[in-house]
Order: structure tokens, then sequence, then C-alpha cells
């Protein structure tokens, strides 16, 4: 699985929430000229907060580098 595809599926169904663009001018819905705007030498790369992030990550070091706090958990019935 190219490494693009392994990165969204680490999401599940979210993944279709993903801010996801298109590099490989093959693929569906390409956007090969913003991501030349870009500077995408590596895929997957992740822009987020102005900082680069290139090559696979887990969800964990996507969490840290958003910053993304998960919802508190629902109390059990």
């Amino acid at each position: 699985m190219p490494a693009c595809g392994e990165q969204k599926a680490r999401f599940g169904p979210a993944e279709k929430l993903l801010p996801y663009v298109e590099c490989d001018a093959r693929g569906v819905s390409p956007d090969p000229a913003r991501c030349a705007r870009a500077a995408v030498r590596r895929f997957p790369t992740w822009l987020i907060a102005g900082a680069r992030y290139e090559g696979l990550m887990t969800l964990d070091e996507l969490a840290r580098a958003s910053r993304f706090s998960p919802p508190p958990a629902a109390p059990a019935r």
C-alpha cells in the first residue's frame, strides 16, 4: 500500500474528514500544482500550525503535533 493510503487507513472511517490533497497527477482529483507550491517532496506530508511533517506518522504523533485533545469519555452506565 502506498504511504498515503497507509496513513489514511490509520484513521479508519474518519479518513473522509482529513484535509487530503492528492499530489499524484494520476490519482483521483489530483492537484499537483498545489503540492508543488507547498514544496511537497515526501508522502505523506502534513502541514500543521506552520510546521511540516513528512512521512508516515502514528495517530499519537499527529495528535501531539496538532495539539488534538480528545473529548472526555462518556461516563459508564
